[in-house]
């Protein structure tokens, strides 16, 4: 599976991001950080051009999950990436009960 991350995090919060999964060993991944876009979710802006990022051409928004701790970014994710699955979370116990459901 491929890991995609959009974030409004800051320099500071992506730096940590980026170490926090090299640190965990997982290496490819994908960042989208409202700093370096200049464009915050749930501006459905941000998502669109995630979605047209080339390094996204090919992926199957049926086959995707979104998580986010507030309903407006699922909302806008919902609605800009060809109505994929979005989550909100509440609980960890909901993004364990989605990837379930997938696995």
């Amino acid at each position: 599976h491929k890991i995609y991350v959009i974030s409004n995090a800051t320099d500071a919060m992506k730096n940590y991001a980026k170490k926090f999964f090299a640190k965990n060993g997982i290496n490819e991944v994908k960042f989208f950080f409202s700093c370096d876009m200049h464009l915050m979710k749930p501006d459905v802006e941000m998502f669109d051009q995630m979605g047209i990022s080339t390094c996204l051409k090919w992926v199957h928004w049926d086959q995707t999950i979104y998580f986010d701790d507030k309903e407006k970014n699922c909302l806008a994710a919902y609605e800009a990436l060809n109505s994929c699955t979005t989550v909100h979370v509440k609980t960890p116990q909901d993004i364990i009960d989605a990837v379930q459901k997938w696995l």
